[in-house]
């Protein structure tokens, strides 16, 4: 069950406790007017995004995160957030201690707090120059107001995030690889960020695959390759173990029990392939 900034904070904890006895998990944003640490506290199972999470230190009690302030503030005070802080190590301690799932989705907000307009969104350069030219206009825009000095604040503040995040990934605080954003390119770049953020590349791609099937139920038969488990692979040009950009370089996509070429696909949509597909012999 996924619960928004909408809701009464007065309703987290009820909700939570019925889902829990349903047999459901509990995740969302931070109900407006509320906090990070409240909601785990109420039975929050896991958070999603990092302008939730960094609400917790930067809002103030009458702050209404259903607007857009829950991205404005946070990127117009991250950037003086101390994490060495008593309240953010007894924050990420309690993370840790409830496993408390966190969902940062850094790559649906990096263009937010970093992109100048005209200039590409950083979350999607590596892929531009596969894409239409129309598709690469459209990714020059960036919505949020960055004038009047505010891109360097913004900057620095997604810094603190990115740093944030490694600290999160150092106390043994699960997460979870998503994006809130274009579906396959974009949860790359997320592991991208994971690994820029100090999370080893190998431990990037464990997170986006056994911790995925993890978290939502279905560990018993996907999300790592095991006899008896699903066959659905990818084979990649390289080893994202050691350089996570290869997770780009799909080949070949095996998925229950049917192979599908990416270069054929995604040429079929005016992209330019990634990778070439591999020899198959019968």
């Amino acid at each position: 069950m996924k619960l928004y900034n909408s809701i009464k904070p007065e309703w987290a904890q009820p909700i939570a406790a019925y889902a829990h006895s349903r047999g459901l998990r509990v995740s969302g944003h931070v109900p407006a007017f509320s906090r990070s640490e409240r909601v785990v506290r109420e039975g929050y199972d896991e958070l999603q995004h990092i302008n939730q999470l960094m609400l917790n230190f930067v809002s103030d009690p009458d702050t209404d995160s259903r607007t857009i302030v829950r991205f404005n503030l946070v990127g117009e005070r991250s950037r003086d957030l101390d994490l060495d802080s008593k309240a953010v190590r007894d924050f990420i301690a309690l993370l840790a201690e409830r496993g408390t799932v966190i969902d940062a989705t850094m790559a649906t907000f990096e263009g937010t707090w970093n992109q100048k307009p005209g200039d590409l969104d950083p979350s999607v350069a590596a892929v531009a120059d596969h894409v239409p030219f129309a598709t690469q206009r459209a990714w020059r825009v960036n919505s949020t107001d960055v004038s009047g000095g505010k891109l360097e604040t913004y900057r620095a503040s997604w810094q603190r995030m990115m740093q944030f995040l490694g600290r999160l990934h150092a106390a043994g605080v699960p997460l979870v690889a998503g994006t809130d954003s274009l579906a396959g390119f974009m949860l790359h770049r997320e592991l991208e960020l994971y690994v820029q953020a100090g999370v080893p590349a190998g431990e990037a791609v464990r997170i986006a695959t056994e911790n995925g099937a993890r978290y939502t139920g279905v560990l018993a038969d996907r999300g790592t390759v095991e006899r008896g488990k699903r066959a659905d692979l990818i084979l990649v040009d390289g080893d994202p173990t050691t350089n996570i950009s290869d997770i780009r370089k799909v080949s070949y996509v095996l998925k229950d029990g049917v192979g599908y070429s990416p270069a054929a696909i995604y040429e079929s949509l005016g992209i330019r392939r990634f990778a070439e597909p591999p020899a198959i012999t019968r």
